[in-house]
């Protein structure tokens, strides 16, 4: 327990081979990078030894391998001898020694840590705040997060929810709790007609463009399939002269049937306009 709440631990064999996968992934893109300061040490940049190791330490940190790698920047001495002066030489020609320090970049992987890592691939914590659920409850919820994600996802997509300028706090949750109740509202309505589909036995509707079938229909292609019908009214006065509605086409009413609803459900009833 933790916080008073239930702490999961779940193993997955699929999480342990996407794990493996990314870090060898890491460990190459590592080790690419280390060759090529390797065959760039001694000039320009790389000159010092703690210009070498800062340029190590900083592609090890990049690709979070740190703690899997022994790095070893090695020096030698090598000497040269050159003339003094200009000229040709001869027997009173002075030479002068020069030493130069020459670095070298070496490392191996450190398998006791990788080994410990790969203990413990696949393994992730689950904290549950339902005191009642159980590690499978747990996990079988929190596969169910992909969808929900969606869901948000679909603020954008769908809603295009934008940044706002507000500058009270209250304006902007106000804001959220509207779009909150959108996707619920979405959510149900295409519930109801997924499970409409799935009791009446109806495989697909045509609510895509050009009557194409959908299987799984989303809110957004139902309500696409309604977005140019209208409701014209005359009103003299609070009174009803009359009133024209566009015709529904089969496909309409095999979704408003599918929802439960008539069609007087849907064109409503008239509304007095009121005057001030």
């Amino acid at each position: 327990m933790k916080g008073g709440y239930g702490l999961h631990w779940i193993y997955s064999t699929q999480k342990r081979e996407r794990d493996r996968s990314a870090r060898e992934k890491r460990l190459e893109e590592a080790e690419m990078a280390l060759a090529d300061v390797s065959g760039r040490l001694n000039v320009r940049n790389l000159k010092t030894r703690e210009q070498i190791e800062r340029r190590v330490e900083k592609i090890l940190k990049e690709h979070d391998v740190a703690a899997f790698y022994d790095v070893a920047v090695e020096e030698a001495r090598e000497s040269s001898v050159k003339q003094a002066g200009r000229g040709r030489p001869g027997r009173g020609t002075r030479y002068v020694k020069r030493v130069k320090t020459v670095y070298s970049l070496s490392w191996r992987r450190n398998r006791e840590a990788l080994l410990r890592e790969n203990n413990v691939d696949g393994v992730f914590p689950l904290l549950c705040t339902d005191r009642s659920m159980g590690a499978k409850e747990a996990l079988l919820a929190y596969k169910y997060q992909p969808r929900l994600e969606k869901r948000f996802e679909q603020l954008k997509s769908v809603h295009l929810a934008a940044p706002t300028l507000f500058k009270k706090i209250a304006r902007v949750e106000a804001m959220m709790l509207l779009f909150f109740m959108a996707l619920i509202i979405q959510s149900v309505i295409e519930r109801e007609v997924r499970r409409s589909m799935k009791t009446k036995r109806v495989e697909a509707i045509a609510v895509y463009p050009e009557h194409r079938l959908a299987y799984h229909p989303t809110t957004a292609r139902i309500f696409d399939r309604f977005h140019d019908m209208s409701v014209y009214r005359v009103m003299r006065g609070d009174e009803l002269e009359m009133e024209y509605r566009d015709e529904l086409t089969p496909v309409h009413r095999e979704v408003l049937d599918l929802l439960g609803m008539t069609e007087q459900d849907y064109w409503g009833s008239v509304v007095p306009q009121q005057r001030n």
